[in-house]
């Protein structure tokens, strides 16, 4: 297998210009097997994200947000004595904030999607957590795959921002709406 990759690898591909070139390492871009050699080497890294997100994961669900709780009883009392416009006036502020504590230190999750080379990591964390995820990643790559991560291509970010993965626009969607976008795809 070492030496069909290292042929491969060493396999001369001719640029757009029509100049042959010879790449020292990693395969060339858009080579029609660079996905299974991806995968063939990323297997272990699949592996090892695995067994981490399940040691990552913990608690069932996120604990209450106390200021929601407050909102939430005190409505509950002004309906109790026919007040509805208090009731609606407490309900206004309980939509604009989170039924749970979106930081419970005794929730985490993480989630792991590759394909091929690219690979995206989800996590509910800190942005400490985040950063010693992504360090112990760039260890294990190194390590154990003989890869280097692109930090200047890791990015840690809210989810509250969009980005992009595979071509496609992720973003958070707040309305929990569901939304298709249709880009001239004929049905």
């Amino acid at each position: 297998m070492k030496a069909l990759i290292n042929k491969i690898i060493s396999y001369p591909y001719i640029d757009f210009k029509g100049n042959t070139v010879k790449s020292r390492i990693g395969t060339p871009q858009g080579i029609i097997c660079s996905p299974i050699l991806a995968n063939i080497v990323l297997h272990q890294f699949d592996c090892f994200m695995e067994k981490y997100v399940e040691m990552f994961n913990k608690g069932k669900l996120r604990r209450q947000n106390p200021a929601y709780t407050k909102l939430q009883y005190m409505r509950k009392k002004a309906l109790e004595v026919g007040d509805r416009k208090l009731a609606v006036k407490y309900l206004v502020q309980m939509r604009r904030i989170s039924g749970y504590d979106p930081m419970d230190a005794n929730f985490r999750r993480l989630l792991y999607i590759r394909y091929a080379d690219d690979f995206i990591i989800l996590a509910i964390s800190t942005y400490e957590e985040c950063c010693i995820i992504r360090d112990k990643i760039y260890e294990f790559l190194l390590d154990k795959c003989g890869l280097t991560l692109n930090i200047n291509k890791t990015h840690i970010t809210s989810s509250k921002k969009h980005f992009k993965f595979l071509g496609a626009d992720i973003t958070n969607n707040p309305t929990k709406d569901y939304v298709v976008f249709d880009k001239g795809i004929n049905t």
